[in-house]
């Protein structure tokens, strides 16, 4: 996490990296650092999301932290989904590491931070679980978790390997039948924006990037972001 002034060198940055749970306190915010003596000006924010390292401090559970080191990943989403009295259960460890710049505030939608003289100002990186489960990446998407149920198996648990066993371009059903949408029509999962590359086609794949469009700055600000 780092503060600079627009296109110059950092003014002050926490270094980290830290291992954060999200659901620790009921969800609360988690003060991860507090920078002095900065300058009053307009900063800009940047931060990264890095591949769990094991032994790293913070919150996050560190059997949790292990094991995402183990596999490489940087985030593991957990919970659960019931429908028409099944419960699936899913623990979803993802490769995202990326590096966030030009963030926009959130609060006012101006881009990054004012710091005034003697007074603290607020920089809260927010991640939206809700991004996970949408069917496009971009505008107009909609919940949908019929395609990650279906690659479930008969244990109930989904896993990120079993995300990628479905194709965005063929979704199906457990039954192996084509999933339909509201209309009657083939489900796609749609990428409007063109972030995904060529050999991205399956569902880890597409949760992956909606994972790294989850993280704002003060709410919904948007970051301009590079993959690590």
């Amino acid at each position: 996490f780092e503060l600079s002034e627009p296109g110059g060198a950092p003014q002050g940055d926490f270094p980290g990296p830290v291992a954060v749970d999200l659901t620790a306190d009921g969800g609360a915010a988690q003060p991860l650092a507090t920078l002095s003596d900065l300058p009053a000006t307009r900063l800009d924010v940047g931060f990264e999301l890095q591949v769990a390292t094991e032994g790293v401090g913070g919150t996050a559970d560190p059997d949790d932290v292990a094991k995402m080191a183990a596999e490489g990943c940087s985030v593991l989403v957990g919970g659960q989904a019931t429908k028409d009295g099944r419960t699936i259960t899913f623990e979803l460890g993802l490769a995202t590491p990326a590096r966030y710049t030009r963030c926009t505030n959130g609060i006012d939608n101006t881009r990054g931070l004012v710091v005034e003289n003697n007074k603290t100002a607020g920089a809260q990186i927010n991640a939206h679980a809700v991004h996970l489960f949408w069917d496009r990446i971009g505008t107009d998407a909609a919940l949908r978790f019929d395609p990650f149920a279906a690659v479930a198996g008969a244990d109930d648990h989904l896993t990120a390997d079993e995300l990628a066993m479905q194709d965005l371009n063929d979704l199906r059903d457990a039954d192996g039948e084509r999933l339909l949408d509201e209309g009657g029509d083939p489900l796609f999962f749609f990428d409007d924006v063109g972030n995904l590359t060529r050999d991205e086609t399956d569902l880890r794949a597409f949760v992956a990037e909606q994972f790294r469009l989850s993280l704002h700055l003060n709410g919904l600000g948007l970051c301009t972001y590079t993959r690590l």
